[in-house]
């Protein structure tokens, strides 16, 4: 895991697609700047999936 950029941890995020692992690398030497260089490079997702964090279901028995 990755622990360089603290303050991203935390924040809402919007995730609008997938790219291709090369495209990825492509983008991790070279910063794209426009709409249209990325929506080239997109792919949508087939469905989508919302999560929410829930509390365990098990909890310490302290009557031990």
């Amino acid at each position: 895991m990755q622990q360089g950029k603290p303050n991203l941890i935390g924040n809402d995020y919007l995730v609008i697609g997938t790219v291709d692992r090369t495209d990825w690398k492509k983008g991790q030497q070279t910063l794209i700047t426009s709409i249209e260089s990325m929506r080239s490079i997109i792919h949508d997702f087939k469905k989508v999936l919302e999560f929410e964090l829930q509390l365990p279901r098990w909890v310490k028995d302290d009557k031990t």
